[in-house]
């Protein structure tokens, strides 16, 4: 059994079509047995960037693929998205990934990528022709098939790494909640700042109070506002966009 030294697993989903594995969305050419090299449609540069979407996109965990796989499959089929319509059927797998490599909160973007094994739940009723037809995936890519989630990670994990937990970007939820609940306090604060400052202007006889009260809780909220849509910038950048290879 070959080891991919220092290459990264993951986890994605291809379309397959006359025993060849070929990617979701990206008009591109399918895989091919072995190492696969990826190349930027759009600019001259070496992917992954970080600010482009080139390079193999791949999810750190089976069963996010396994969610895209529902989603992209219940939506083909109910728009009958004539992208999916000459497909055979969506097949899922392991692949390990070297050269560069972006880092995402659920997944990664990498240079170079390589199947590793094929998964088909259990539970999936195959046809005699795709059972036949995973089979020759299987024969072409020289991979197995697994029908078992456990089995598939556990064979590939004696392959290739996970990505190390501490290079994971911090999910933004924390932010989010922390932001909101400022905003909220702020807002609710804002009328009684407004209130004390008018207050203070009657009794002082200066409306200079009142000013700077209304200033500096326009101030607060405006950096509330600014740091929640930072926050979901970042959450937005760290996804993995449906357009990779």
């Amino acid at each position: 059994m070959d080891t991919f030294p220092n290459a990264l697993l993951g986890y994605r989903v291809w379309k397959a079509k006359d025993g060849w594995l070929h990617p979701l969305f990206a008009q591109v050419e399918c895989w091919q047995p072995g190492a696969n090299s990826s190349n930027c449609r759009h600019f001259d540069h070496s992917p992954p960037q970080s600010a482009c979407s080139c390079g193999f996109h791949t999810y750190h965990h089976l069963h996010r693929a396994g969610i895209e796989a529902a989603e992209v499959w219940s939506v083909a089929w109910a728009q009958l998205d004539p992208d999916f319509a000459d497909y055979d059927f969506l097949v899922l797998g392991a692949v390990a990934a070297k050269g560069r490599v972006e880092v995402h909160e659920h997944g990664f973007r990498a240079a170079e990528a390589q199947v590793l094994g094929l998964y088909c739940p259990e539970e999936v009723q195959l046809t005699a022709v795709s059972a036949e037809q995973l089979q020759s995936l299987s024969s072409r890519y020289r991979v197995p098939v697994f029908y078992s989630p456990a089995a598939l990670e556990e064979y590939s994990q004696r392959l290739a790494k996970p990505v190390n937990a501490e290079l994971l970007p911090h999910s933004a939820d924390a932010s989010l909640k922390l932001s909101t609940v400022l905003a909220a306090l702020i807002l609710l604060s804002a009328p009684l700042a407004a209130l004390a400052g008018l207050s203070l202007a009657v009794f002082a006889g200066s409306w200079l109070w009142l000013l700077l009260t209304i200033l500096a809780s326009v101030s607060l909220l405006m950096t509330v506002i600014l740091c929640r849509r930072t926050e979901r910038k970042r959450t937005k950048d760290g996804s993995l966009e449906q357009v990779g290879v």
